[in-house]
């Protein structure tokens, strides 16, 4: 029970928030949306990024509103669980292709909707970050954007962990530790590609073609597996693994040595 009233809780502070937001946004584009400080200046950008605001309430009430506290999943099989994540996402991805077509496209399912509202999200406070501090030496303007994304990228990180904790078929070693450096470790996909996204198509006149973006994401890609790799050898796994529980020996199982 107490599960179930944190996920609603955070469920209709989310909903709050993002009308509160979209209000205040709406109102500004109204005759003025070439100096919106919250939205792109390119009008492709800035359609997918207000659409993709009003959608998330859809897909979150679904979600977490309906699915996950009601205990459904319960008699959920794999079709279920398909036909759950179509709902969710392919009005997100329909919907943008056929108004508009430039919208860019970069998850799927459910997580092409959770992904474009954080990275939106991303977006629209980072460009207000930047007029705020445009008076400031670069050096430090590079120093408050690199705060708030690592910032941004943990809040997001754990509040999808958190949100998502009323889903009882998880198994922890240590839940505690999973929640506050678990987090860390799944920020640092987000430390990568909330500054990438933001690229986009964000200066007039120049637009992104596919293999442009597609250079960028897998780059982006490339230094998110790199900084995993660089935990996994220095820092280790979160919990400590039993002996018998490692693996018997080190490196890639179909090297030669290792098989």
């Amino acid at each position: 029970m107490y599960h179930w009233s944190v996920t609603l809780q955070l469920d209709k502070m989310l909903h709050l928030s993002m009308w509160l937001i979209l209000r205040s946004l709406l109102s500004s584009e109204v005759g003025c949306s070439s100096s919106n400080l919250w939205l792109a200046q390119d009008p492709s950008k800035r359609w997918g990024e207000i659409f993709f605001l009003l959608y998330t309430p859809f897909w979150l009430t679904l979600c977490l509103g309906i699915v996950v506290p009601y205990k459904l999943y319960e008699n959920f099989t794999e079709w279920e669980y398909l036909v759950l994540g179509l709902v969710s996402a392919l009005p997100a991805f329909l919907i943008p292709m056929i108004l508009v077509g430039k919208v860019p496209h970069t998850t799927f399912l459910l997580t092409h909707v959770c992904f474009l509202f954080y990275h939106v999200s991303s977006n629209m406070t980072l460009r207000r970050i930047q007029h705020s501090i445009a008076h400031l030496p670069e050096n430090t303007q590079w120093l408050f954007k690199a705060a708030w994304i690592l910032a941004l990228s943990y809040f997001i990180a754990y509040l999808e962990t958190l949100a998502i904790s009323n889903f009882p078929y998880y198994e922890f070693v240590d839940r505690a530790s999973m929640y506050t450096v678990g987090s860390l470790f799944y920020a640092i996909y987000f430390f990568v590609s909330f500054p990438m996204f933001l690229r986009i198509d964000e200066k007039p006149g120049d637009r992104w073609d596919l293999p442009r973006v597609a250079i960028d994401a897998l780059g982006a890609a490339m230094l998110v597996t790199i900084i995993l790799d660089l935990w996994r050898i220095f820092l280790g796994p979160i919990v400590p693994i039993p002996d018998s529980k490692q693996c018997l020996q080190p490196g890639l199982p179909w090297f030669p040595g290792n098989a």
